[in-house]
């Protein structure tokens, strides 16, 4: 099922996370509003981390030694990548 909220947001042109006008800096424009683009740079700092202590990057389970993903997520990742080659459109 597809986030309807998310597509509706792209369709108008503003942020993924919230109807408010995107972030500009430097001729630069992101695809979040100022908030939600300094929210995610907090958010990814804390993801980087996680991988250190051996939890999942995405959902905070354990995962194996040397590996940033645990099981499920490390199973859905080749899956998303054995789909996109099929369609031909392979995008990481």
């Amino acid at each position: 099922m597809k986030n309807t909220t998310r597509l509706k947001y792209k369709e108008n042109g503003t942020c993924s996370w919230c109807p408010r006008p995107k972030y500009i800096n430097n001729g630069h424009t992101y695809a979040l509003c100022e908030k939600h683009q300094v929210a995610s740079k907090g958010y990814q700092a804390t993801r980087l981390e996680r991988p250190k202590i051996g939890l999942c990057r995405r959902c905070r389970n354990y995962a194996e030694y040397g590996r940033t993903l645990c099981g499920y997520h490390l199973d859905y990742e080749q899956k998303r990548i054995a789909k996109a080659l099929d369609y031909g459109d392979f995008v990481i």
